[in-house]
């Protein structure tokens, strides 16, 4: 597909910064926090539940199968 608009983004709010912010400034300046592990956990529990007809019990973190 097309990645210009998505290139260019990252040229703007990204890799023009590189040299002068670390990288936690650059993600509390385009994101509005800290790089936060909860939102990656909730991706992969996402991805790999649909994938794999997972559930997750988040209270106890424990792991089931729908199937």
């Amino acid at each position: 597909g097309n990645t210009t608009t998505l290139r260019e983004w990252l040229r703007e709010k990204i890799h023009k910064y590189g040299k002068t912010e670390s990288s936690d400034e650059i993600m509390r300046r385009v994101t509005g926090e800290s790089l936060n592990i909860k939102h990656y956990i909730n991706y992969i529990k996402d991805k790999y539940g649909r994938i794999y007809n997972l559930s997750f019990d988040t209270k106890e973190a424990s792991l089931t199968c729908k199937a």
